[in-house]
C-alpha cells in the first residue's frame, strides 16, 4: 500500500479519474510543557489546519503533494461538478450558488470551512487537475461548516445543505 497523509482529519475527498484526492486538513498534537516556575508539566494542545492537497493514484499506489488551496481549513465540504438533473431539488434550508464557467466537468469545488484563526468561512476555491492550480470561486451568501456540498444540474450550481 501507499504511504498515506498521516495524523490528518476533518478534510473532504473527492474521487476523480481514478485518483482520490484529500483536500485541506487539522491535525492536533499534544504534548507536556515543563513550566519550570512552577516546577510542574502542563498539557498542551497544538491545533494546525492545512491548506494541503493529496492524491492517491490507484494505478501505481501511491500519495502525490499537489499545489494547496489559498486558504488553509478544515470541516468544509468538497465535491467534483457533475451533471445531475435538469432542474435542482428543493429541500430547505438549501443554498444555491452559481458557478463561474459553465464548462466546469472535472473540476474540484472546495466550501466553506472553518480556518485557522477561528472563523467559518465563506470562500470557494476550484481545483484544475490538469494545471494543478487553485482559483477563488464565489462567495457563500453566509459563511458555513460542518455543511454538505453536492453539484447539480446542468446550470453549474452548488446545493449547499446546512
Amino acid at each position: 500500500a501507499g504511504v498515506t497523509p498521516s495524523h490528518l482529519y476533518n478534510h473532504c475527498q473527492v474521487n476523480l479519474a481514478g485518483r482520490i484526492y484529500l483536500v485541506g486538513a487539522g491535525a492536533r498534537m499534544t504534548g507536556l510543557v515543563s513550566q519550570t516556575d512552577s516546577n510542574r508539566n502542563d498539557l498542551c494542545i497544538l491545533t494546525v489546519i492545512f491548506s494541503s492537497l493529496f492524491a492517491f493514484n490507484e494505478a501505481d499506489d501511491t500519495w502525490e503533494t499537489l499545489s494547496p488551496m489559498n486558504e488553509a481549513r478544515e470541516f468544509h465540504t468538497c465535491t467534483e461538478f457533475q451533471v445531475i438533473s435538469p432542474s435542482p431539488p428543493t429541500v430547505p434550508p438549501t443554498l444555491y450558488v452559481p458557478l463561474v464557467d459553465d464548462d466546469v466537468q472535472g473540476l474540484i469545488y472546495c466550501v466553506g470551512g472553518l480556518a485557522s484563526s477561528g472563523a467559518q468561512l465563506s470562500s470557494t476555491e476550484i481545483y484544475q487537475p490538469d494545471s494543478d492550480t487553485w482559483t477563488r470561486g464565489p462567495d457563500l451568501p453566509v459563511p458555513l461548516q460542518n455543511h454538505q456540498v453536492s453539484s447539480v444540474s446542468s446550470r453549474s450550481q452548488l446545493m449547499l445543505q446546512c
